[in-house]
């Protein structure tokens, strides 16, 4: 059945009358539409979630132009107010309007709302909704507009709360906080998430804050008066169970701010220099089980150990951490990226060599620069400081994921355990394989300092590869020469030369490579290429990944 689809401005608007049904296959035309209402209005759902309105190029309308195929689909998509209450502030006033009106009494979602938008009055629309909102999320507006528009309202039934401010606009509160001042009227018992982005001066004393599960901070600046007003509001959440701190450019306080315990803490996430890092991780204490994500910010690479030392000091020292002797899974991803130059996780347990998808780690530390640098730092010395310092004794699987065909790598590798015997590669479906040949040469000849000073393998007690992923070709396509590879050849006859040259040189004897059936075939009707008989039984297949 062809529907008209029109496209998303003045031509088409929220009153307009369907057209009618105009089709040669009148048949199929009548078999949906004589769906019941109830599954049309659950097909009405799914269009929803699957085509959202775009106000961005390409323009569309997306799921609302169900209302212009018929006047029946029209009669029952209006009738439906759930349907309309998910509110982009870009849609524009007439459809703001629309929706409003359409959404009758239920919850809604307002997001992309522009505290200086041109098409309407924001706090017009709040004293008509928020006793109703769920999820608010506004840009570009000051701490004292904040204040003017939230703060004198309940909000009986917010959930989520995002504010961010105008981009570089300074701020210089006289204090970070007000006692006598309540977000939402102390009215929002359902209040679980708030994410403020350089927003300043914040209500941060508000009885609503004490319920809060998640908070996520991000800051250009952070001086004394978010620090003093941040920390006041964490010693009332009890119940925080996620925290994002970030911050561009931290003022050191001089005021002392008392430890504060996050008892129920399962994730904390901190991002910025080593004075922003030191004065947060110092001044927290939670559970050594929570979910650690560190990003070290470097602001000169000229002082690029300093940087990381102070990050790896703390980390090493603090008594309350998971100890890194925990940890069985360790993924790196070594880069040249302009944005990323190192990317260390790890995970509790040994992940098997069959998962394509690893879960959330347990720990990641990041190393990026704060802003592009012309000076590149001495990345080997710091990949190598990085893991000599963290050690990780018990790590038995290691992940190699993005582009790890850097031999800056393979210095720091040495520093990790002798307890290795699991190495998973990560791939994407058009990565060109000559990496992966790469990384196999490199480590067919690497060796390191063992017991008593004597060298020898990277890796002695490797006895499981594993390429799981998907892609097509990727065991049989021709690669260029590389290290001890005489000449351009397949990955399959490269792992050949890794296998014997392990066995020669006295590393343990490999037992499983692993690996996805499709990099055996050229495509997913062909047959499996021949294997080496020196790999036959070696290799297992699999087809769907486990994960």
């Amino acid at each position: 059945m062809p529907m008209r689809w029109l496209p998303f401005n003045c031509s088409s608007g929220p009153d307009d009358e369907p057209p009618p049904i105009e089709t040669t296959d009148t048949k199929a035309a009548m078999t949906i539409l004589s769906l019941p209402p109830e599954l049309t209005t659950e097909f009405f759902f799914h269009l929803v979630q699957l085509d959202p309105p775009k106000t961005s190029l390409p323009v569309s309308l997306g799921w609302i132009n169900v209302t212009f195929v018929c006047q029946s689909w029209r009669n029952l998509a209006l009738a439906c107010a759930s349907l309309w209450t998910d509110i982009s502030g870009e849609f524009g006033l007439s459809w703001v309007n629309a929706f409003l009106e359409r959404s009758q009494q239920a919850p809604l979602t307002l997001r992309e709302f522009d505290y200086d938008s041109r098409y309407f009055h924001l706090d017009d629309i709040l004293q008509r909704t928020l006793h109703r909102i769920r999820f608010f999320s506004l840009a570009n507006v000051s701490g004292l507009a904040c204040g003017s528009l939230v703060i004198s309202r309940p909000a009986p039934d917010m959930q989520s709360f995002h504010l961010t401010g105008r981009p570089f606009h300074p701020h210089f509160p006289e204090s970070s906080d007000d006692s006598a001042t309540e977000l939402f009227a102390a009215n929002a018992p359902r209040l679980r998430a708030l994410l403020l982005h350089d927003i300043s001066p914040f209500p941060w004393n508000s009885m609503v804050l004490s319920g809060l599960v998640s908070m996520d901070l991000r800051y250009w600046t952070w001086g004394e008066w978010e620090t003093t007003g941040i920390f006041s509001a964490l010693r009332n959440t009890q119940c925080l169970e996620h925290l994002a701190v970030h911050c561009q450019i931290h003022m050191e306080v001089m005021s002392n701010t008392d430890i504060v315990e996050l008892n129920h803490l399962k994730t904390l996430r901190i991002g910025g220099n080593r004075t922003f890092f030191s004065y947060v991780y110092g001044h927290l204490r939670f559970p050594c089980s929570v979910r650690l994500v560190i990003t070290s910010m470097v602001l000169d690479p000229t002082h690029i150990r300093a940087e990381v030392q102070t990050f790896l000091a703390l980390l090493s020292t603090r008594p309350s951490r998971h100890p890194f002797d925990g940890y069985k899974t360790l993924a790196m991803c070594p880069t040249s990226d302009s944005d990323l130059w190192l990317s260390v996780e790890a995970w509790d347990e040994e992940l098997p060599f069959t998962v394509t998808t690893a879960p959330p780690a347990s720990f990641t530390f990041t190393l990026q620069p704060q802003w592009f640098m012309n000076e590149r730092p001495p990345l080997a010395e710091v990949y190598e400081l990085v893991v000599a310092a963290l050690r990780f004794p018990n790590t038995r699987v290691l992940r190699l994921k993005g582009d790890n065909n850097n031999a800056e790598l393979f210095r720091a590798l040495g520093h990790l355990p002798r307890t290795i015997s699991t190495l998973s590669f990560a791939y994407g479906r058009n990565d060109d394989p000559s990496t992966l040949s790469d990384i196999l040469s490199r480590i067919t000849v690497a060796l390191r300092s063992g017991e008593g000073g004597i060298r020898e393998l990277l890796f002695p007690k490797l006895q499981t590869l594993s390429f799981a992923l998907e892609q097509y070709r990727l065991m049989t396509r021709i690669v260029p020469h590389h290290g001890s590879v005489e000449r351009p050849t397949r990955l399959l006859d490269v792992l050949r030369s890794f296998v014997a040259s392990r066995q020669k040189n006295g590393g343990e004897r490999l037992q499983t490579i692993y690996v996805h059936s499709s990099t055996l075939r050229t495509n997913s009707t062909s047959d499996r290429v021949e294997i080496p008989p020196e790999l036959v039984s070696l290799i297992t297949e699999h087809t769907s990944p486990e994960n």
